[in-house]
């Protein structure tokens, strides 16, 4: 096998999607001519956290980009963002420190 056809495992990196076309699902769009069916590989996307298989210099070029992690490698580590409440009305605000 050459090392461009190289298949490497990785997992889609946190918010990412990545849409690929499969070969093994065909789609027909449209007919020629002579009435025969016209196909075409059908596109499939997958979200964060799913692992795909793509050849080597593809993964090292979507790590770069952020796109894909490690699947061995540890999560870096992540925050949702801040929680954010509802602010007292000014009324409410100067009843509780009356109090």
């Amino acid at each position: 096998m050459a090392e461009q056809d190289k298949k490497v495992r990785a997992t889609i990196a946190r918010g990412r999607t990545l849409v690929m076309s499969d070969p093994s699902q065909m789609n027909i769009v449209g007919y020629d001519s002579e009435g025969k069916a016209i196909k075409r590989a059908k596109s499939v996307a997958f979200g964060e956290h799913q692992d795909v298989e793509l050849p080597a210099a593809e993964v090292t070029r979507l790590r770069k980009l952020g796109y894909l992690v490690d699947p061995g490698a540890a999560p870096i580590p992540t925050a949702d963002g801040p929680s954010f409440t509802e602010l007292p009305k000014s009324s409410d605000a100067a009843k509780s420190v009356a109090a």
